[in-house]
């Protein structure tokens, strides 16, 4: 029996903000980008990938540290920092 629920949503133009700027972060946020999402990444550093998404015009970048309520308004949240206190605190 499987652990995990598949799960399709319409993310077309919606907000989804990701915390993290490494490769998870950027695997998310390609996954993201494939489904016309507006992309949010708060990091203070990208990945290369991200940083040429980032001059494309594909995604918004926030060039700092996670804060309290940045993800307030976004239609969904992916926490990918690494840092266990501030993925929870993302959730």
């Amino acid at each position: 029996m499987s652990r995990y629920l598949p799960v399709a949503l319409d993310l077309r133009g919606r907000l989804v903000i990701v915390v993290g700027g490494g490769r998870v972060a950027q695997r998310k946020v390609g996954y993201l980008l494939d489904a016309l999402a507006r992309v949010r990444v708060i990091a203070p550093v990208l990945s290369p990938e991200m940083q040429g998404w980032l001059a494309e015009g594909l995604i918004e970048h926030y060039a700092r540290p996670y804060v309290h309520g940045d993800v307030n308004g976004a239609w969904l949240a992916f926490a990918a920092t690494g840092d266990s206190e501030v993925d929870r605190a993302v959730a």
